[in-house]
């Protein structure tokens, strides 16, 4: 009697138990319900919570027992959320793999392809000045000459030396021949026991002192007639001339014409009459530039078209231009052949200019000023 009231007791307890189990998931499946239709995509921890930390083995029991529906509402969510998930993935690999073109943006100006620098040839004085700047000048044309006075006088000057030099020589030579006779006499005299060996020695040292003065008198009459030569010839470069065709760009002398000038002051400036684009880049960016890479200009005259080019030149030294007024920026001057340019151009004219220097990952682009950081903290 006592064990079947014990097996009926506990029927009845196991009878409750999955009763309270079955009431329970109908709870958190109706709640599961209400979140879906709010958040369809969304599993609510609610559910999470409640069913997954249940032993594994009771899981499957009561996925089975519930509600069909539940079970078929996890497992979609679950496929949404995979799906998802590879999506998201190919996609960020998708667009780290991506390539994009590298560019250097920078300002240009237009410049002489060639540009000389005229310097003075010798000291003179600037008589006078035949070219304005911006005129345009021809191969061998005469633009300014020095007036020779300074010539007339350094040949004047040559001239008198090497007058009271000769006289020197001269005289040197007359009073060597006579210490000559006079060496001979004494040798003579000394033969006969007339005089010292002594005195023989001192006519000698006298005749070969006079020999090293007349020499030393003769190698500065030689370098009076090299001066004198050099003058003569360097008369001509009183003219001061064009070395190419081209367009006189500035004066280095401020109101030339009557100014004094030393031999290798700069004078002027020619440019020549082909025209390049002129750009600076930075530094950091100058190993994105290579010869020969492509480059859209557009010019400020005309925005609206986009003229080609091609890197021409990279300079090897480097310059400093103010950012602004706190910073400074190392710039390296880079000339674009154009390819393509407006009908008319003049030296001076700006262009934004764009250098292509080919495809590059997306990764790269975004990891690389990190990296750069990383590199700069560690250094």
């Amino acid at each position: 009697m006592d064990n079947a009231d014990t097996n009926g007791q506990g029927q009845k307890t196991v009878e409750e138990l999955k009763k309270g189990i079955l009431i329970r998931d109908a709870q958190i499946h109706e709640i599961q319900e209400k979140f879906s239709k709010l958040m369809p995509d969304i599993i609510t921890s609610i559910e999470e919570r409640d069913l997954f930390r249940r032993p594994p083995h009771k899981i499957r029991e009561t996925i089975e027992t519930a509600d069909p529906k539940m079970a078929g509402e996890l497992y979609r969510i679950k496929k949404r959320k995979l799906r998802f998930f590879v999506v998201a993935s190919l996609a960020v690999i998708a667009i780290f793999m991506m390539r994009v073109q590298n560019t250097v943006t920078s300002q240009g100006t237009i410049v002489p392809k060639l540009m000389v620098a005229i310097k003075s040839p010798s000291i003179g004085t600037i008589k006078r000045v035949y070219y304005s700047e911006g005129e345009f000048v021809r191969k061998g044309s005469l633009i300014a000459a020095l007036s020779d006075q300074n010539y007339r006088s350094s040949l004047e000057e040559m001239s008198r030396r090497r007058g009271v030099a000769v006289a020197h020589l001269s005289g040197d030579l007359i009073q060597l021949e006579k210490l000559k006779v006079d060496l001979e006499r004494v040798k003579h005299l000394v033969a006969e026991d007339a005089l010292p060996r002594t005195a023989r020695d001192e006519a000698q040292y006298r005749y070969e002192l006079g020999a090293v003065t007349v020499q030393e008198q003769q190698k500065e009459i030689e370098l009076l007639d090299a001066q004198k030569s050099s003058i003569i010839k360097n008369r001509n470069l009183t003219e001061i001339r064009s070395p190419i065709d081209g367009a006189m760009l500035t004066w280095a002398v401020n109101n030339a014409q009557g100014q004094f000038v030393q031999d290798g002051t700069a004078l002027c400036e020619i440019g020549s009459l082909d025209t390049v684009m002129e750009a600076l880049v930075e530094e950091k960016e100058l190993k994105n530039v290579h010869l020969g890479d492509e480059v859209n200009m557009v010019f400020d005259i005309d925005p609206s078209k986009v003229y080609k080019g091609k890197v021409l030149k990279i300079a090897h030294s480097m310059g400093v231009i103010k950012k602004d007024i706190w910073t400074k920026a190392e710039v390296f001057a880079v000339q674009i052949d154009l390819l393509e340019k407006p009908s008319q151009t003049v030296i001076g004219m700006k262009a934004n200019v764009e250098i292509v220097s080919g495809m590059k990952p997306m990764g790269k682009i975004l990891f690389d000023p990190f990296i750069n950081w990383a590199k700069r903290k560690l250094s």
